[in-house]
């Protein structure tokens, strides 16, 4: 099952970074946008010219939200904590970052609800033991 075109934001109070990718991981579109209906406007129009599938981002309420929403979009919601808590099973051997830990885009193949079906958990639950 092909992922499709997705999109992750990173959300702040006046701007917000976007990032459109296609199914490989690579970068389609990429902008800062202010948080006003202008701004707003860009990022939904881009995902629809792009025929984004999926949107990530940390929060599942406000304007942006409700505008990406009316974009016809599928939103998905993500803890910050769980991306933060999932970057070190994405980097190479030895523990060093390939890059910034900011590129690690919510749309690549990461332990989010647009995973795709090759990635495996590794981390598992320590079993406690009993007394």
């Amino acid at each position: 099952m092909a992922e499709g075109t997705v999109a992750g934001v990173d959300w702040a109070w006046n701007t917000h970074e976007v990032l459109i990718a296609d199914a490989d991981g690579e970068r389609l579109w990429a902008a800062t946008v202010t948080h006003d209906e202008a701004g707003l406007s860009t990022p939904c129009s881009a995902m629809r010219s792009f025929g984004v599938q999926r949107l990530a981002i940390e929060r599942p309420d406000g304007l942006l939200i409700d505008r990406l929403l009316d974009a016809g979009l599928t939103i998905i919601a993500i803890h910050p904590n769980k991306v933060d808590a999932a970057r070190d099973r994405f980097r190479p051997a030895g523990g060093k970052p390939t890059g910034s830990t900011r590129s690690f885009p919510a749309s690549s193949r990461a332990p989010t609800a647009t995973a795709s079906r090759s990635w495996s958990p590794t981390a598992t639950r320590p079993r406690r033991s009993e007394p």
